[in-house]
């Protein structure tokens, strides 16, 4: 088993140099989009069919962005107006697709919503035992990692934290 990433910025920026509604455009624009949608290629793959008046760049692109579209009760007969609008559009629908919600109550349910939450605010990965002094009611009480590393394991197998190899989490933005 082994646990995927997102794209690298490097990645990120030869595949939107790929896609030929996002490859012409401003730096500061290609920018706002890698701070908004991050290393998500899927992501990056329907904005760009968005952006194309629906058409992907793949087959396959255009049949999962009318699958979303018709899942959430809309068609798309003409381009988005610009990329804040198409930006928008695929946010929404892409957690959609990765069914946030659901995962968000999965998590809630086994008591790691709260570890989630914590790592998810933080800019940088989180060890298991930074985690747990960030959730301890005192910090300078001791502290016991063992629940933590599951809860991050758990929230690892839900896809909600990326476990960098070293064991910390992370969360894509």
């Amino acid at each position: 088993h082994l646990d995927l990433g997102p794209l690298g910025d490097a990645e990120s920026r030869k595949l939107l140099l790929r896609l030929p509604g996002l490859g012409g455009r401003a730096p500061a624009e290609l920018r706002r989009v890698l701070r908004v949608i991050g290393g998500h290629p899927r992501m990056l793959e329907l904005l760009d069919a968005l952006l194309r008046g629906g058409e992907g760049r793949l087959a396959p692109v255009t049949a999962k962005l009318q699958e979303l579209l018709a899942g959430a009760g809309q068609e798309l007969d003409v381009a988005v107006a610009g990329l804040d609008e198409g930006l928008q559009q695929v946010v929404l629908l892409g957690t959609r697709d990765v069914m946030l919600a659901e995962l968000l109550d999965l998590a809630r349910d086994e008591a790691a919503d709260e570890a989630l939450f914590q790592v998810a605010v933080s800019n940088l990965p989180v060890s298991a035992a930074g985690l747990a002094r960030m959730l301890a009611a005192d910090p300078a009480d001791e502290i016991d990692v063992a629940p933590i590393e599951q809860a991050l394991d758990r929230l690892g197998q839900l896809s909600l934290v990326f476990r960098r190899p070293g064991g910390d989490g992370w969360v894509h933005r």
